[in-house]
């Protein structure tokens, strides 16, 4: 697996454990305990916040999201599917698109120039994520609190803390 990919892994696994850690969790109920972050909740930050505003990773995100993998005459395909209203709440379920594609989608089997598209939208989903951490200083040192020196200076060189 490419080093891009394995950063947005743990890039994003890291940002929903910082969610959850602080106020931006779903409820529990009697009958479900889970611990599930609320982006949805987030997004409503971010776009308050107005940490993403004149962002171009947003607007390049966007123009051209990713697919979803979808089931078409019993075969596995991708499809161009909306993401809903509102253009923070879209860069957020672009991102989350990202990751279940790259942990449930086949991305390792792409052609090379599928790859490229893949890798920028990855890329572009860190540039994000990095400036949505601006957006509440709580998840930015939840994000943060168990990282060394050396694995966020080699692993993390795109997303730096500020």
């Amino acid at each position: 697996m490419n080093p891009l990919r394995i950063k947005f892994a743990v890039c994003f696994s890291r940002f929903e454990y910082a969610l959850k850690a602080t106020t931006y969790r779903k409820p529990i109920s009697k009958e479900n305990h889970a611990a599930l972050a609320d982006w949805s909740k987030f997004a409503g930050e971010l776009k308050s916040s107005g940490v993403l505003n004149g962002l171009d990773a947003v607007g390049k995100i966007l123009q051209d999201p990713p697919r979803k993998q979808i089931v078409y005459d019993n075969t596995l395909a991708w499809a161009e599917v909306g993401l809903g209203t509102g253009e923070t709440r879209q860069v957020i379920e672009a991102i989350k698109r990202l990751r279940n594609n790259l942990f449930h989608g086949g991305k390792e089997n792409e052609a090379a120039e599928e790859q490229a598209r893949s890798d920028e939208l990855l890329a572009l989903a860190l540039e994000v994520l990095e400036k949505a951490l601006d957006a509440d200083p709580k998840v930015k040192d939840a994000f943060w609190d168990t990282f060394d020196d050396k694995f966020e200076r080699d692993i993390f060189e795109p997303i730096r803390r500020q």
